[in-house]
């Protein structure tokens, strides 16, 4: 499977800022009524999540990482998605789990500023859930238009 490809507009540090900024930090809140065993407020707070959140900070730089090794490059990892609808999800089928949240790759390809992903609904389709199927290609559309949105690009096109 070929990953979507979206080249942005913008410097890797501007699009860098404007994803960081379009999706925000996973509130945790939940997890501290999990931990005290209140499921119903560890239920609304997950309801009360967007549909789209970080679920790592600060996101792996794999820049850092190939400087470690002796190799340069720019490229800075996210997992991006939503816990409530991930669980959802893979209630039907638990190995769905395997593919949420999503990992969006924000990288430089030559003189190209580039983000990168695998879309969801191809990958669940093997499953053969239409709920999961359904949920699948919404949320690869809404990352679509949010990366496309982050590289520079109208929502209307």
């Amino acid at each position: 499977m070929e990953p979507i490809t979206i080249s942005s507009n913008y410097s890797f540090s501007e699009t860098q800022k404007a994803l960081e900024a379009a999706i925000p930090p996973l509130d945790l809140t939940y997890q501290t009524y999990l931990a005290q065993g209140d499921y119903a407020g560890a239920h609304e707070a997950l309801e009360a999540l967007p549909p789209l959140n970080n679920f790592i900070l600060p996101p792996r730089n794999f820049t850092d990482l190939l400087l470690a090794i002796g190799k340069s490059g720019q490229a800075v990892q996210y997992e991006i998605g939503n816990p409530l609808t991930a669980v959802t999800m893979a209630q039907h089928n638990l190995d769905i789990a395997l593919h949420t949240p999503r990992r969006v790759l924000l990288r430089v390809d030559g003189d190209k500023v580039e983000i990168k992903f695998n879309a969801l609904a191809p990958l669940v389709a093997k499953f053969q859930v239409p709920e999961v199927d359904t949920v699948a290609r919404k949320l690869d559309a809404k990352l679509t238009e949010t990366l496309r949105r982050v590289a520079g690009y109208d929502e209307s096109r």
